[in-house]
């Protein structure tokens, strides 16, 4: 994550991908610095968000140290995955739209109830015909 922020480590990143194989995508927290900055240099960028976490007003992740920060309600976090997939708003933590963009959705592997999530997650989006495919 450290990379989203620190712009000198996200070019030494960005040049390792252009060195290895500039064909490859980087996958990026949702509108982090990086994003336009690996852009910039030509690389695809694969935005991504997280359906388990809050998102504050301002389209950034709620710091875990805060109260509300991790889902665990999988009503909530099908709820946000949706809205990623179907482009529309999610409600931030204090409670008002913010438009985040999303290319992938995560579902964080640590949540305890990460796998009770991925699957109202996954009937949420295919009651709604949102297709789920592999990042490519």
């Amino acid at each position: 994550n450290r990379i989203a922020f620190d712009e000198s480590q996200a070019a030494a990143v960005i040049e390792g991908i252009r060195r290895l194989n500039p064909e490859l995508s980087l996958m990026a927290l949702s509108g982090s610095q990086i994003v336009e900055q690996a852009r910039a240099e030509g690389l695809t960028v694969i935005q991504e968000t997280f359906a388990d976490r809050a998102y504050t007003a301002a389209g950034a992740l709620v710091s875990r140290s805060q109260v509300g920060a991790v889902h665990h309600d999988p009503e909530v976090a099908a709820a946000q995955a949706l809205a990623f997939a179907t482009g529309q708003p999610i409600t931030s933590l204090e409670g008002t739209p913010v438009q985040v963009q999303a290319d992938s959705i995560c579902v964080h592997g640590d949540n305890p109830a990460a796998l009770e999530l991925v699957r109202q997650i996954l009937t949420t989006l295919a009651k709604h015909d949102v297709e789920v495919r592999h990042v490519s």
